[in-house]
């Protein structure tokens, strides 16, 4: 069955707001608010919505699965992935083949054990396959923000074909990914691993904060910048320590623009020089275009 859950672009936004790379999703809706809707739409039918011409009709497939081994599927709404968050639970992103009956590809999966699970323990979500590759938006900041959050998850978790699974962290962190159908056995040992997984790559993640710490304490900023920057660029979010190097990151940067904004508002002598000494210092970085900018003002 696919539960579908409206969302208005007020809660979108607050959601956004929530998650927008500063910390874990900080989700208001639980799953039990969900479960209200727990058919959602049309008794739980597939919306007219989502299906599209050119796809094969519903060929039975789903009829011949026992109602008590189908998963429970949810599509891609952010009141969906708040839940996960709030709840602390494992996210499942399908991608099923595109023409197939969105209905048949429900129970590509299946069985009493994993029906189960997404129906308690974790939340499974049927994404349609879009093959758009167009960019999204980028304000050139090296502080990862949430793929829950992407209009386009097909192109943000970089799917090539279909189906594909893919077995998140309820912050949107990948763990594992099936470009085929898996097994109900090796889904739901994947699913039981998801915490051990978070841990042992905040304990990673750890490693290169504590080299980036040492490095700042001792006032060596470039050395901070290449640990900083080696632990956004894994694109990790919600982990301690992956927040932690973000908080830390921002701060730096914040100093740095202060820093700048000084220069700009005393105008010394010797501005330009330290500008351009800064500019060694923050390239690559989030401050890099400020002090950019900065230094075309005094020219």
């Amino acid at each position: 069955m696919i539960r579908t859950i409206s969302l208005t672009s007020m809660a979108f936004a607050m959601f956004a707001l929530l998650a927008v790379g500063s910390g874990p999703l900080l989700a208001g809706v639980t799953r039990g608010a969900l479960n209200k809707n727990k058919y959602g739409g049309k008794n739980g039918k597939i919306e007219s919505w989502q299906k599209k011409g050119g796809k094969k009709t519903h060929g039975g497939g789903y009829d011949s699965v026992p109602k008590e081994e189908r998963i429970v599927w949810f599509v891609p709404d952010a009141e969906v992935f708040e839940a996960a968050a709030n709840d602390k639970q494992p996210v499942i992103l399908y991608f099923p083949e595109e023409d197939l009956d969105l209905m048949d590809a429900s129970v590509e999966l299946s069985g009493k054990d994993i029906m189960k699970v997404s129906d308690e323990s974790a939340i499974f979500v049927m994404v349609e396959y879009n093959a758009d590759r167009t960019p999204t938006f980028n304000d050139g900041s090296k502080i990862p923000t949430s793929k829950f959050l992407s209009p386009n998850l097909s192109r943000d978790y970089n799917v090539a074909k279909t189906p594909t699974f893919i077995v998140c962290d309820w912050f949107g962190n990948e763990y594992e990914r099936y470009t085929k159908i898996p097994t109900e056995k090796d889904m739901l040992k994947k699913i039981e691993s998801v915490s051990a997984e978070m841990d042992k790559e905040d304990k990673k993640l750890a490693t290169t904060l504590e080299e980036a710490k040492k490095a700042l304490e001792a006032k060596e900023l470039k050395d901070f910048f290449k640990a900083a920057l080696k632990n956004l660029k894994t694109g990790i979010i919600g982990l301690k320590s992956a927040e932690e190097t973000i908080k830390l990151y921002r701060q730096v940067c914040d100093d740095a623009r202060d820093e700048v904004e000084k220069i700009l508002d005393e105008r010394p002598e010797d501005g330009q020089t330290r500008l351009k000494d800064m500019s060694k210092i923050y390239k690559d970085t989030d401050v890099e275009k400020d002090i950019d900018d900065a230094l075309d003002i005094l020219k």
